[in-house]
């Protein structure tokens, strides 16, 4: 009757340039041999972006509000299911995900974190 909660389900990190297996394999193995889905604390979980905007002093327009990062299946994932803006930067583990024909589409795509500014001033906010 215990509750399965994972702080995260990524498939792979990137360390010394290589790709290494993540966390999302043990919580899906743990998920099968329990025959339980278990809660997801962190990315992708709306409920964390979530979080994290209760949290600040003013709560933000999620619809002025982006998630910036290089993994469609957390980063973008959580963005899109939590109602924000979304920024996907090719960069990091951008290269070995792209073709994910399951992954969240972001907004928008940006070479590197340094076109977000110009990214961010050409939009509408």
């Amino acid at each position: 009757g215990a509750r399965l909660v994972a702080l995260q389900k990524g498939r792979f990190f990137l360390a010394g340039g290589a790709a290494h297996l993540d966390t999302g394999a043990v919580v899906a193995a743990l998920e099968y041999a329990a025959g339980v889905e278990a809660l997801v604390v962190g990315k992708p979980s709306p409920a964390f972006a979530s979080l994290a905007l209760r949290s600040l002093p003013v709560a933000p327009d999620p619809a002025r509000t982006w998630v910036v990062g290089d993994d469609a299946t957390s980063d973008v994932a959580m963005g899109v299911a939590a109602g924000l803006r979304t920024v996907q930067v090719r960069t990091g583990k951008f290269a070995h995900t792209t073709g994910d024909e399951a992954a969240a589409r972001p907004e928008h795509l940006i070479d590197s974190i340094a076109d977000l500014p110009a990214l961010l001033r050409g939009v509408d906010r």
